[in-house]
């Protein structure tokens, strides 16, 4: 895993300014360009500081690179129909009751990791 360091310096990259405020620009993959009507993504962060912009662009990032991998891990069945697979590693708090623990056993403060498979539809 690269620091974090020279992750903000390549996220640099997506930074730029217009008028003193700070705009995100990020190219869309080409393996899902084909999903997409735009070329790029390109946001306002809202702010003129420097230091706030890396922290907001650092946030987008995230969530853009989270729903790329999100597309990528589905499957089209038919034009109107999609198969899902997700995976993901939280924590859970306090109070979980969402989470069945084994009987006797807690199941706050815990790391789990969470599979889901879905099937989307429109009709």
């Amino acid at each position: 895993m690269r620091p974090l360091g020279s992750r903000l310096y390549a996220l640099s990259s997506h930074i730029y300014t217009r008028n003193g405020t700070f705009y995100y620009r990020a190219d869309i993959p080409k393996d899902l360009k084909h999903l997409f009507a735009i070329s790029e993504i390109k946001q306002s962060l809202k702010t003129k500081s420097p230091k706030d912009a890396k922290v907001l662009a650092v946030s987008l990032e995230y969530k853009i690179q989270k729903a790329f991998i999100a597309l990528r891990t589905s499957y089209r069945v038919s034009p109107t129909s999609k198969v899902k697979a997700e995976w993901a590693r939280t924590q859970t708090g306090d109070v979980s009751s969402f989470v069945d623990a084994p009987s006797g056993g807690e199941s706050g403060h815990k790391v789990i990791n969470v599979f889901s498979l879905s099937y989307n539809f429109v009709f």
